[in-house]
């Protein structure tokens, strides 16, 4: 296969117009000529080296050609249904080995994990898979975690399950190197075969949410345990922090959903036919909190990570109405425009909110992956249909983007770890269906690493002028693809981009060329500087309620008294004389 290599600077439209913040390195299709579909579904790095890579497909007689180099190495798909892959390629996309999974069913990958010494991948099948070591499912869906080493060769592979749905969603590393799963079960599901009905738990009713922790050998370490209760409950995704305590999300389907796995109970309300949920346990299971939000309708979380000092970052969606994200210094709404909108939000180590951004419009929107820089940036993935604003809280202009065709189109967003102030987008676009699933977010500069679909011949990997289209085969619905981006350095002064302490920050929109605002976050006295004489300040709490005004009356410089403030997020609203305003993200903190 042709290796892609792009390295070009340049300004992206897509009906709309930015600096183009992520640099294709490089971009692979996972198709052929006689593909009917491929999916890339999840995505890890080691150590900047070793890109992992995992989904599923469906190919002809001359199968798919796993290597982007000038060798070809193909898998061919064994039947009816679709079969599994895995590959592993390294950072300068030079390909080392590719593995099938195949069986009588279906075999679903949902995340893959290296630590330099095996790679793992969990996901579900049905009735009999072949890793190669086969396994039989118990019925319906059953799920599986899989050690192979850095050559690809089967290690140990576990089959958990019974007659119902059982999948596993989420894989991590602990501080030891034992491995920490999560998912959800139905009926009576022994979590270590060897140990049988001594490590089973029978779920309340539906689904029941789990984690549980594995040595590297494949044994259940402990207890498995449960989030449950009459309704269908999933844990999607875990981490953990810097010591040790595990964080779980996804969502729950009833108010009598039991968060505490415990002898103790941790009952949290329910708004609606799903609501999402981010918790926390000590490194032994042991529950410390939950939150929640939701409304009549479907909300989740998909993803979570935590930084260096233990604060928590999840990202997901909620259908149509309103959502509420509570702290005690604030309450911020958000009310879904369209289908779904995404919600990307903070929380501290003890559970309490720092801020929420909601990004979306009338359509479907959906964030899959989130991950972290160390830049003190938040980046967010997935796709979205027609329009999105980015900026849902800002008035920075480049943060609408349009799908191309009307479809579905990839994203990638990158916003303040701080604030949660938006940074930039760019848009992966074709005129068909287009959808990221999976990221990973290695170094210092860094590099983000992407895996999911396209559906068309004019998917553009490229996010700023020319194109660079990935080929797919004439009769495949959906292509998966493997591409690395480099994202520029974002400038000291960004519009919109929200820095901390003293710097100064660049006011968005056209209210004054060289307005500038500091600090933020702010403890007492905000400055604007270079503002025009009769430029109106107002601030404002996120539930709309005005907290001040000051004008700028013969001064090109203003100090916004905010020390009687609650600590918390507002906005600060900066108005013309001609009434054209901008508007900032500003954070009080005490």
């Amino acid at each position: 296969m042709k290796k892609n290599l792009i390295t070009l600077i340049a300004v992206a439209s897509f009906g709309f117009t930015h600096a183009q913040n992520m640099l294709l390195n490089w971009a692979d299709p996972l198709t052929s000529a006689t593909t009917t579909s491929s999916y890339g579904l999840c995505i890890g790095t080691y150590s900047g080296n070793d890109v992992f890579s995992a989904g599923t497909f469906q190919s002809g007689a001359t199968g798919i050609d796993f290597d982007p180099g000038a060798g070809v190495f193909s898998l061919v798909s064994t039947g009816a249904m679709t079969d599994m892959y895995i590959t592993r390629i390294t950072a300068l996309n030079l390909f080392n080995w590719a593995i099938r999974v195949d069986g009588t069913g279906e075999e679903i990958p949902t995340r893959i994990i290296s630590n330099g010494s095996a790679v793992y991948v969990v996901g579900y099948f049905t009735q009999t898979a072949n890793f190669p070591t086969s396994k039989t499912s118990a019925g319906g869906e059953d799920m599986f975690i899989a050690r192979y080493d850095m050559n690809g060769n089967l290690v140990w592979v576990n089959r958990i399950g019974s007659i119902g749905q059982d999948r596993a969603m989420g894989i991590c590393f602990d501080a030891a190197g034992n491995l920490l799963v999560c998912g959800f079960f139905s009926g009576t599901v022994a979590f270590d075969p060897g140990l049988g009905r001594w490590s089973a738990l029978t779920s309340y009713g539906g689904t029941d949410a789990f984690f549980a922790r594995y040595s590297p050998g494949g044994a259940l370490m402990g207890v498995a345990h449960r989030i449950g209760g009459v309704g269908n409950d999933r844990a999607m995704a875990l981490t953990t922090d810097k010591i040790g305590r595990i964080l779980v999300c996804g969502n729950y389907g009833q108010p009598n959903c039991d968060f505490d796995p415990g002898p103790g109970t941790a009952f949290q309300p329910n708004a609606g036919s799903r609501d999402a949920f981010v918790a926390s346990y000590s490194s032994v299971g042991v529950y410390n909190w939950a939150n929640t939000f939701g409304n009549a309708f479907d909300d989740d979380l998909l993803d979570v990570v935590t930084d260096v000092v233990n604060d928590v970052y999840v990202t997901g969606g909620f259908d149509q109405g309103t959502i509420a994200i509570t702290a005690p210094a604030f309450t911020n709404f958000a009310t879904a425009m369209g289908l779904a909108d995404i919600i990307l939000a903070k929380c501290n180590s003890a559970g309490v909110w720092q801020w929420s951004e909601k990004v979306g419009d009338v359509d479907d929107d959906v964030a899959n992956a989130i991950g972290l820089d160390s830049n003190n940036h938040v980046y967010i993935s997935g796709y979205f249909a027609l329009n999105a604003d980015f900026d849902f809280y800002g008035a920075d202009p480049t943060a609408m983007v349009s799908s191309l065709g009307g479809s579905r189109d990839i994203y990638i967003a990158r916003y303040n770890m701080t604030t949660g102030a938006y940074n930039d987008v760019d848009v992966i676009a074709g005129t068909d269906m287009d959808r990221g699933h999976g990221m990973a977010i290695v170094g210092t500069l860094p590099a983000v690493y992407l895996t999911g679909e396209y559906g068309a011949a004019n998917t553009d990997f490229l996010t700023g002028p020319g194109t660079f289209n990935l080929v797919p085969g004439p009769v495949a619905v959906f292509n998966s693809f493997i591409a690395k981006y480099d994202p520029t350095p974002l400038p000291p002064i960004h519009p919109g981009g929200g820095g901390t302490d003293n710097q100064k920050q660049a006011v968005t929109g056209n209210v004054h060329a060289a307005s500038v605002y500091y600090p933020n976050p702010v403890s007492g006295t905000l400055f604007i500087e270079n503002i025009q004489d009769g430029v109106l300040a107002e601030i404002y709490s996120l539930d709309g309620k005005k907290a001040g005004t000051w004008n700028a009356n013969e001064s090109s410089k203003l100090a916004l008294d905010l020390s009687n403030l609650s600590g918390g997020m507002y906005l600060l609203r900066i108005t013309k004389t001609d009434g054209s305003f901008s508007t900032e993200k500003i954070i009080v903190q005490h």
